[in-house]
Formats: C-alpha cells, structure tokens, sequence
C-alpha cells in the first residue's frame, strides 16, 4: 500500500466532502446515542462537509491510495489548528491519519507556529492517535450541534510543532 500525500485541489472538493461525511457518519452515534434518529441529520452532515470542502481546499492535503483520495486534512494558521481530519473508515488503522498529522506539522512550521490545537469530541477514538503524535488534552468545552438541538462535548488538545 503506498500512500501519497498532495495539496487538494479545488476539483477535489467532491471526494473530500464524501471522505468527511463518511468518517464523520460511520462513528457519530457511538460518540453522539441518538443522532441517527434525528430526522434529516445525515443530510445535515453532508451538507456541512459539502461546504467545509468548498471553502477549505485551499489550506487541505489530500492522501492517496493508487490514485484515489482516501483521507484529507484541513488547516487553519491563525492560529494554527488542525481544523479536520478525516479517513475513509475502511482505511482506518492503515496510518493515513499519520501521515496526514506529519504532513500537517511540517506544513505549519512554515508560517513559524510553536504549538498546534486540534478539537476532538472525547470519545472519538482518533484521541489516541492525537495522543500517540503528541497531543495533550488541554481544554475542555462544549459546541453547539443544530442538527442534534443541543451542545456536544469538545476536548481541545495541543502539541509543539
């Protein structure tokens, strides 16, 4: 299996949302009980990705598998903060997100960032792979679902570049 790392393109857009929203979906209702019963959530969740991938290309890096996107990593520089990242979950184990946090740490020593901050929800199992590439939990909030009604927990972790 080689997997490559690229920009994203803005034709990529299409794949990048199916990879959020898929990844996104294949775990929120263990994280969220629930969720799948709400009536039009799906949807909502896609659409979200749709518009996440539309206004985030520019700063994302895309990984391959012969050809094909299977994992994208969103970016943010001020400050800096790994704002998505997202695995077909069928490739999930297979050290995609690795090398995509890698990619993502590298990328922000560029613009000279010292520590980077990713926001997870608590029981996401990507949070030991945070931990294992060096996040630590360093805050602990809340955020506001519209499609749920309610507020979800948020852990914030940051690590040093």
């Amino acid at each position: 299996m080689v997997v490559t790392l690229r920009p994203a393109t803005e034709a990529d857009t299409s794949a990048i949302a199916a990879i959020q929203a898929a990844a996104y979906w294949s775990n929120f209702n263990e994280l969220e009980p629930g969720s799948h019963e709400h009536s039009g959530y799906q949807e909502l969740a896609l659409a979200a990705a749709k518009a996440d991938a539309q206004t985030d290309w520019p700063n994302a890096t895309v990984a391959e598998l012969d050809g094909t996107p299977v994992g994208v990593c969103y970016l943010e520089f001020n400050p800096a903060l790994l704002s998505g990242l997202w695995v077909f979950p069928e490739m999930h184990g297979k050290g995609i997100g690795g090398l995509l946090i890698a990619e993502a740490l590298e990328r922000f020593k560029k613009p000279g960032a010292t520590s980077v901050a990713i926001e997870v929800h608590p029981r996401n199992p990507a949070v030991h792979l945070y931990e294992r590439h060096g996040f630590k939990l360093t805050e602990v909030t809340t955020r506001r679902s519209n499609g749920l009604g309610r507020d979800l927990p948020l852990w914030v972790m940051t690590r040093t570049v």
